[in-house]
């Protein structure tokens, strides 16, 4: 009777053993040669870009799913890497965390489910797609072209063309140099935007329900501005006298628009839009 209680404790520990111990940590590194284009499909796994210290692209991939579950593919086509997680089951258990490491001038293509995405460093173009991830731009110089459905995205201390957009996150923007047209959008979250310079180009920012911000930090207003906001639910904010005041409507909604222009430049021109949040500009 000793025997079996002895047996029976052993295997109650062993159990809760299993349970508490985390999973092993494998981990895959790969270099490959300088490629005009690199593309990531992620499923549940999270990405960091950085910049590479030499002319190579090297890959560290750390991921806790057991091998028989997981799979990385690796794959070249003259200039493209490609890499793919896959599982061979419905409901693994694990994570996954990609650091890539990219020379400059690189086309970069990331999706994933519900992965984060960090970029930091590097001098590229790059498209984002994440389900509920959060995407972080941060001293990058380039083309970004960034989604996200219910994650928010904060970029700092970059210059470029932006296209940004989330479905229900905010959308955090300082210290940003505007080197093309660019769209900053969100449908829930606030859209906040500090420019280290007056923009050239276009900039159109929105959100639904949030507050819309676009802060000049102290540089001169240029060209033409545009507000827009669902009358008797969103408010229109400027330092600057309307020029011009008036109303429409859809199908849904009636809105108020409001503008002026800087000395009577008509370029670039500047949109910051809300449905029921407050559409603001700052000098």
């Amino acid at each position: 009777m000793y025997k079996n209680s002895f047996l029976i404790g052993a295997i109650i520990y062993l159990v809760i053993l299993n349970l508490v111990m985390p999973l092993q940590a494998s981990e895959i590194n790969k270099t490959f040669p300088k490629k005009e284009s690199v593309q990531l499909k992620s499923i549940l796994g999270s990405c960091e870009v950085i910049k590479s210290n030499d002319d190579k692209i090297h890959i560290t991939l750390k991921y806790s799913f057991k091998d028989e579950e997981f799979q990385a593919n690796f794959s070249e086509s003259g200039e493209n890497l490609s890499m793919e997680e896959k599982f061979l089951v419905k409901d693994p258990k694990g994570t996954s965390f990609w650091t890539i490491a990219l020379p400059d001038n690189i086309k970069m293509n990331f999706s994933s489910g519900t992965g984060n995405i960090s970029i930091e460093g590097v001098k590229s173009e790059i498209k984002i797609e994440t389900g509920t991830g959060f995407i972080t731009i941060k001293n990058v110089e380039g083309i970004f072209n960034s989604s996200t459905g219910t994650g928010s995205i904060e970029v700092n201390k970059s210059t470029g063309k932006f296209e940004l957009a989330s479905g229900m996150g905010s959308l955090n923007i300082s210290d940003i140099k505007i080197d093309g047209i660019s769209k900053f959008s969100s449908g829930m979250g606030g859209v906040n935007i500090l420019l280290s310079s007056s923009p050239k180009y276009d900039i159109s920012a929105s959100s639904g329900f949030g507050e819309v911000i676009v802060n000049y930090n102290g540089n001169p207003l240029i060209g033409c501005f545009e507000f827009t906001a669902k009358q008797d639910q969103g408010r229109i904010s400027s330092p600057v006298k309307f020029e011009k005041e008036e109303s429409y409507s859809d199908d849904h909604f009636q809105y108020d628009k409001k503008s002026f222009c800087i000395d009577g430049q008509n370029t670039p021109k500047i949109k910051i839009d809300t449905g029921s949040g407050m559409a603001k500009l700052l000098k």
